[in-house]
């Protein structure tokens, strides 16, 4: 198993940094279960495809990039909350891949939903998560939005890498 000490360990922070934003009481039951979706929708190990690998690699790309990307100044937003967003469309980007599928998209969209409304996720940041998901299955190389073109830019990078 690659990893995923450090993957339920950055899940965790996560979740913290998401109750702590948005003033939430998120159950660790909540919590583990959304984990528990996350593990089973990824495959640990097919670098062919959106896998536990991929999204390890993107979020330790988030990582180093942090202090950078944190240093922005974005009028009228909320740094923390910025980089919240940028993290959660790199953990959920890539729940749902079969092959052949044309909903795959749509289908990860909706498991988002349901996985960070669990935790109590504002409807508003939901939304925001669920674009840069569409944005990156899409293929879109631009966006106007600065959370979501830093994740398509880590996303696209991180492809590369392997």
């Amino acid at each position: 198993m690659i990893r995923f000490r450090n993957f339920k360990t950055k899940w965790h922070k996560f979740c913290e940094k998401l109750a702590f934003e948005f003033n939430l009481a998120i159950k660790d039951i909540d919590m583990n279960f959304v984990l528990e979706q996350i593990l089973r929708h990824y495959p640990e190990n097919d670098k062919n495809q959106i896998g536990a690998y991929h999204v390890i690699k993107c979020l330790e790309a988030f990582e180093h990039s942090r202090t950078i990307i944190s240093g922005l100044r974005i009028g009228g937003v909320d740094n923390e909350k910025f980089l919240l967003e940028i993290e959660a469309i790199l953990w959920f980007h890539g729940l749902i891949r079969t092959p052949g599928d044309k909903n795959n998209v749509a289908k990860t969209v909706n498991l988002t939903k349901i996985l960070l409304s669990r935790l109590g996720a504002p409807k508003r940041f939901v939304l925001r998560v669920t674009n840069g998901i569409i944005a990156i299955r899409s293929h879109q190389e631009q966006s106007d939005d600065r959370a979501i073109q830093i994740a398509i830019n880590i996303h696209h990078d991180t492809v590369g890498r392997y």
